[in-house]
């Protein structure tokens, strides 16, 4: 017979006696950053601990790898009250920040319903998070946080209200694209799910992320019936992940089972490593089917290749500066 251990909460004061000093601290280590992004499906990267809004200070502010668009996260080790709900939306205003994240130890009912209309009201690239931080261990093990979403947007109503919107503005060609990305989207997420697909768009790309200044990119070129997938690296920080990886150039090709494009793009602070296929019209809708399953071949192998070996320079980097 199994022996099995008992969960038991832990107050999350025992974890974390000061909130600024403590959990949000703990909050901005990377691999909590993760553990948050996770939850909200969003690549998390930190940009400062405090940060300053006019004479007020949100307690983390940071970026979406794939967007470079800013997140507002402010904490609480106690109820929720209105005076954190007032500092959320300035801080969010400042920064115009489109994801905003309130976690506390409880969300008060009226401020979720008030996260609940927000997300009803605003425009579909606008989201508000609420999550309730818990501290459980087994016994004398160390206690482990967990997160709870109690709030988020509801995605699907907001693509179907964004695309309606569009549905009236966009040219045939962009809503060729929307109309391709979207079903490319709803397949690939439901082949592999640990994917972090960006939001489908009218446009000619759509991202997945892997770590910070890196993403896998998508793209259609209509103009010359070529699409592409590639490792994108942007930035100081991305270049020189580009430069780690490609010491493992022989590797990286013998796992991915095919040699592509190694493209250092010299004097842009930007690298890719990149696959086209050429003489298929993404307009077509009778290539779709081919394309798309092109497309998620290359996007999951990439993805299982590029992805542990990023983790692992990334880990020996931090590693190497402390």
């Amino acid at each position: 017979m199994n022996n099995f251990g008992k969960l038991e909460p832990v107050e999350l004061r025992a974890g974390w006696k000061n909130e600024p000093r403590e959990f949000s601290t703990w909050l901005s280590q990377k691999e909590n950053l993760d553990l948050l992004g996770d939850e909200l499906g969003v690549d998390l990267e930190l940009h400062q601990l405090e940060h300053g809004v006019g004479p007020f200070s949100a307690d983390l502010a940071c970026k979406e790898s794939l967007s470079d668009r800013w997140v507002v996260i402010e904490n609480q080790l106690e109820r929720t009250d209105h005076s954190h709900l007032g500092q959320l939306i300035t801080y969010a205003a400042g920064l115009e920040a489109l994801t905003v994240v309130w976690i506390a130890k409880q969300i008060r009912d009226e401020h979720r319903a008030a996260l609940d209309w927000l997300n009803e009201i605003t425009e579909s690239d606008v989201r508000f998070f609420a999550l309730e931080i818990e501290l459980w261990r087994i016994g004398e093990s160390a206690a482990a946080p967990r997160f709870n979403v109690v709030a988020k947007p509801n995605d699907w109503s907001k693509t179907i209200e964004y695309r309606a919107k569009l549905d009236t503005t966009l040219s045939p060609l962009k809503a060729s694209y929307l109309e391709f990305w979207t079903m490319f989207r709803e397949r690939l997420s439901s082949t592999d799910g640990k994917l972090r697909l960006s939001r489908a768009s009218p446009s000619q790309y759509l991202d997945i992320g892997l770590v910070p200044s890196t993403h896998i990119y998508c793209a259609t070129t209509a103009q010359n019936n070529q699409v592409r997938v590639a490792v994108q690296f942007k930035g100081d920080d991305g270049i020189a992940l580009f430069d780690a990886v490609l010491e493992q150039k022989v590797q990286i090709e013998a796992e991915l089972g095919f040699s592509p494009i190694w493209d250092t793009k010299p004097g842009k602070q930007r690298a890719e490593v990149v696959m086209a296929k050429d003489d298929i019209d993404p307009l077509d809708r009778n290539s779709w089917d081919e394309l798309a399953n092109w497309f998620a071949d290359m996007a999951i192998t990439l993805h299982r290749v590029f992805l542990p070996k990023l983790q692992q320079i990334k880990s020996n980097q931090i590693f190497d500066k402390e």
